[in-house]
Formats: C-alpha cells, structure tokens, sequence
C-alpha cells in the first residue's frame, strides 16, 4: 500500500521533537525521501530544541534529505500593544493562554503558528503549484506519538 503517488510532491511538517525526528529516521531506513522540510518555529521553543537543529541539519544532508526551511508566523494589524513577535508575545500582549491550556481541543495557536506559515510556504512552492497544475496533490506528513499513553493526556 502507497499513501503517496510516484512524483508526488512530499513535504514534512518537522517539529525538531522525537516524534517528527522518529518519523524521518523511518523514512530514511525506507528510501522515501522528501522534497521538502518546514519547521514552523513559533519562536519559543526549549533551548535544546534550537541546539538541536545544527546536528539534525548534517544528519539530513548525510543522508541526502533537503535541509530544513523554518517559516515563521508574520503578524500583521496588531489591535493591542505591544507588538508581537513569538507565541509567548501573543499570549502577553492579549492576556491569555494558549488555548490547549484550558483544556480546549482546537488548537488556534497550532493553527495560526504553525499551519497558516506552512501553508503559505507550499502555495509559494514551484513542486506544489506544478502538481496543482497537473490536477495532482502535495503529500504533507506529520509525525506525532499514537500511541495509548499519548491518548491519555488528552
């Protein structure tokens, strides 16, 4: 079973954590390579998350996977002050908490963080607009822990 087509455009939505890095280390023991990377960074990551990213950059290349592209979230028409820049700015200017913290299952942040800039990227993208040219699809993955401990937090 195929979950991609042959020439289909694969992107990778990388979180620089265990389950994404899992994810890609699966794929190069399988030869399915990439054509794409993104890393959405939301500018508050952990420390070691960004230390992170220089070995994982030379493992890719050691393995022959594109580098990784970080795409960022672009605020536009602040309505409070002050601006922001990071996720963390966002809760402080507005007052609030990243919606997961009340418990919610939409996640807003996730989506205004870390989906919109990543969607931006792929529409800009020559292998996605060439496959939508075509009538086709961008095979966007995204590797996450399923397992029954992980459905416990929730």
């Amino acid at each position: 079973m195929t979950l991609f087509s042959p020439g289909q455009p694969l992107a990778v939505a990388y979180g620089m954590g265990v389950d994404s890095t899992a994810m890609l280390v699966g794929m190069a023991a399988r030869g399915i390579r990439p054509d794409l990377i993104l890393f959405a960074d939301v500018g508050a990551e952990k420390p070691e998350t960004y230390l992170f990213e220089e070995p994982m950059r030379q493992w890719l290349r050691s393995v022959g996977f594109p580098d990784i592209v970080t795409v960022r979230y672009e605020p536009k028409d602040f309505k409070n002050w002050p601006p922001y820049r990071t996720i963390d700015e966002n809760c402080l200017t507005n007052g609030t908490l990243v919606s997961v913290a009340f418990g919610f299952q939409r996640k807003s942040c996730t989506l205004k963080w870390k989906v919109s800039p990543q969607n931006r990227y792929t529409q800009n993208w020559a292998p996605a607009i060439d496959a939508w040219a075509m009538g086709g699809a961008v095979a966007k993955l995204i590797g996450f822990d399923a397992s029954p401990a992980d459905s416990r937090r929730h």
